[in-house]
């Protein structure tokens, strides 16, 4: 009688690391002088273990190179860059089976240990590597849990919301009901501008979305006439769910576009947006069901808008930034309460106000706001944009300045987002 097969001992599953531990790890491989900080994040950037010595300016514009490093499958799983004082900032990505960005580690090691030792993850002491995938491992567990996955497509998520409100009994005026009318039947064409960058070192690729009326003789221009009337009827969020979700729809079906490197699109948001408490989820689901990586997505509020009520401004982009998404703030002049805005979670551009730059090249004083604008954002690690240039001059400018962005017809023209590779501009943008 043939005995019974042994029943194979399943494998117990290995409980995740807790960050103390993978980031004790790391701090032990490395020589103990040489590693200046050692820090562990999420997708997010915010800081789950650290080490070391203060976290200073080039530090956090550091985060921000790896939050715009990272995200998309073509990311690379290191980037070097270069700080103050002899100092580089080592990037390491991680994320689950699937190649999925879930976080990252950030290494501070002097320059001379640094080149002994390389420029390619392979070259990192073993136990480092195996702590920054441990790393990745324990967020995927539930850390970090990535958004829930939906059935409905991002475009019946849109049409389904945007129907609710439009028939909804809050709208009882003869004339909301025209402006609703002509919201649904809005025959919307998308366009895009690249934003240029202008500062080495930068590899994002940032495109603002333009909401276009195709019915209109001139469909190069915004139709402003029909958003004053949606916001002065209290549609604007109606309006700008039918832009986000076409866009969405159009970022599903072109992933080639963005997941070869790290990219992000902006779409303008009025300020009825920030004021309807389903708006975030609305952009979480539709993000999720377009499946969409983190952080390809911002939306973008007015300056005047985000200052008039801060407290609303802080919730609205921290539940954009739980949802996989950020905030640009349009319009940005130099203020106390305005740096403020700056420090806020999910925010991660600020575009200068046209005012600002105008005169640039004669006025000393608007050089100086622009210069300590540019400082600010680059410790609370975000980038700026200055629209409206023109020529190359202004542009010399701003890059001594330390602005990272441009936006203006001399880098780039806006053109429909079907026709988006082709841009003439998008070389110049990479």
């Amino acid at each position: 009688m043939p005995l019974p097969a042994a029943i194979p001992t399943p494998r117990p599953v290995r409980r995740p690391m807790q960050a103390g531990t993978c980031g004790q790890r790391i701090v032990a491989a490395l020589p103990l002088l040489w590693a200046k900080w050692v820090s562990l994040h999420d997708a997010a950037g915010r800081i789950h273990w650290h080490r070391g010595e203060v976290l200073g300016p080039p530090e956090r514009e550091a985060m921000r190179v790896a939050l715009d490093s990272f995200v998309g499958p073509g990311a690379p799983v290191r980037v070097n860059h270069p700080l103050q004082r002899d100092r580089t900032a080592v990037l390491l990505r991680t994320g689950n089976d699937a190649d999925e960005f879930l976080g990252f580690a950030m290494l501070v090691v002097d320059d001379r240990w640094l080149k002994g030792n390389g420029t390619e993850a392979a070259d990192l002491p073993v136990p480092v590597v195996r702590a920054v995938r441990e790393w990745g491992i324990t967020l995927a567990s539930g850390v970090q849990p990535p958004p829930p996955e939906l059935s409905a497509s991002s475009e019946e998520i849109a049409s389904s919301q945007v129907v609710a409100l439009l028939e909804s009994g809050a709208i009882d005026a003869g004339d909301a009901k025209q402006v609703a009318a002509r919201i649904r039947s809005l025959e919307l064409e998308l366009h895009s501008q690249s934003l240029t960058p202008i500062q080495s070192g930068i590899r994002i690729r940032r495109h603002e979305i333009l909401m276009r009326d195709a019915a209109q003789p001139d469909s190069s221009v915004a139709p402003q006439e029909l958003i004053r009337s949606a916001e002065a009827h209290g549609l604007g969020a109606v309006l700008d769910r039918r832009v986000l979700g076409e866009l969405v729809s159009w970022l599903a079906k072109h992933k080639e576009i963005w997941s070869g490197e790290p990219s992000q699109f902006s779409v303008n948001l009025t300020a009825g947006s920030m004021h309807d408490r389903k708006f975030p989820d609305f952009a979480a689901e539709s993000i999720a069901a377009a499946k969409l990586p983190p952080g390809l997505l911002v939306f973008e509020a007015q300056h005047e808008s985000c200052l008039r009520d801060a407290r609303q401004f802080a919730k609205f982009a921290a539940q954009l930034d739980k949802a996989g998404a950020g905030v640009v703030i349009d319009n940005y002049s130099l203020s106390e309460a305005g740096i403020d805005l700056l420090l806020q979670p999910g925010v991660r551009l600020v575009k200068l106000d046209a005012r600002l730059t105008k005169d640039l090249l004669t006025d000393r004083g608007r050089q100086a706001r622009v210069a300590a604008i540019a400082q600010a954002a680059r410790v609370a690690g975000v980038h700026v944009v200055a629209k409206q240039v023109e020529c190359e001059e202004v542009l010399a400018l701003m890059r001594a300045l330390s602005v990272d962005f441009i936006q203006g017809f001399v880098a780039s023209i806006p053109a429909a987002l079907e026709n988006f590779e082709s841009h003439p501009e998008q070389a110049a943008a990479g």
